[in-house]
């Protein structure tokens, strides 16, 4: 069956058509990340129709050098607390979503009363013990401010870009409405479920990406497509920085991007799976 050609005529804004050669199709692959809101600092996303839902960086909080070597050298449980500020190896924690379908459920609702919408992230995560209950798990059910995931569309690999990296929690931040353990249960391996969700959000699907329309996948036409950008702070400093809340001078930060996020993943997936976990590297 032949594709449909995108129209160029003035009078359409915007094609809804499948893409032949890069087809969408559901699902996500197995490894996400997450990070604390508590955690950023501020984000960068377009300024226009076509773009405000892209963002371009995210920028959070990170111990100093300083920090670091010190609480490594006195304790090796600090490394993987979820959204910790102390945290010696950073604020950022990986998930390798158990179960037959990973992040099964994981979905966006709209509420046509409040005009806003609904986002659900859902997951086992395959590990237990108590160091993991005191690192991961209680502080990510305990946590009211939430939580801001990035997950990776199973088809990251055929359409590099634009929905690529979908964010979770950006605006209002997920918040753990249900956590269960059934020790027999299969499926989950006897390991903790986890559902976190974001409402109220007034945007849609937020996608990590700078493409700034190059793509013809992305392009929105003359009128959109600009390379202004708005800057959204999350938090003034981003750190306790002593008695001047103001004073970042001591603070350390980091900043993901959709080229840094790639990477992080291809990384992930070496660590995790060795090399035939696969690479985009050579991707662009």
């Amino acid at each position: 069956m032949a594709c449909y050609t995108p129209c160029v005529n003035q009078m359409v804004s915007i094609n809804a058509q499948k893409d032949c050669l890069q087809p969408a199709y559901a699902g996500m692959q197995m490894l996400g990340i997450g990070i604390a809101l508590d955690d950023l600092v501020t984000w960068t996303r377009g300024s226009d129709l076509c773009t405000k839902n892209h963002v371009s960086s995210i920028t959070f909080r990170r111990p100093s050098l300083g920090q670091q070597n010190s609480d490594s050298s006195s304790s090796d449980s600090c490394c993987n607390t979820v959204g910790s500020s102390d945290s010696c190896c950073g604020p950022w924690f990986a998930i390798e979503a158990g179960g037959s379908t990973p992040w099964t459920d994981t979905s966006e609702e709209f509420d046509a009363d409040t005009q806003t919408y609904t986002k659900t992230v859902s997951f086992y995560a395959p590990r237990h013990g108590g160091a993991f209950a005191t690192q991961f798990v209680e502080p990510l059910t305990k946590n009211q401010n939430g939580y801001v995931f990035i997950l990776q569309r199973k088809d990251r690999y055929s359409s590099q870009g634009d929905g690529a990296f979908v964010i979770f929690g950006l605006e209002n931040g997920c918040i753990c409405t249900e956590a269960s353990m059934n020790y027999t249960e299969t499926e989950g391996a006897g390991c903790m479920s986890f559902t976190m969700v974001e409402t109220g959000a007034p945007s849609s699907e937020i996608t990590l990406y700078s493409g700034s329309g190059s793509d013809d996948s992305s392009s929105c036409g003359d009128d959109c497509g600009s390379d202004s950008e708005e800057q959204i702070t999350v938090s003034a400093c981003g750190c306790s920085c002593g008695d001047d809340e103001d004073d970042c001078s001591e603070c350390s930060s980091g900043t993901i991007d959709y080229a840094s996020c790639k990477q992080m993943f291809d990384n992930l997936l070496k660590y995790t799976f060795g090399d035939e976990g696969g690479s985009s590297s050579d991707d662009e």
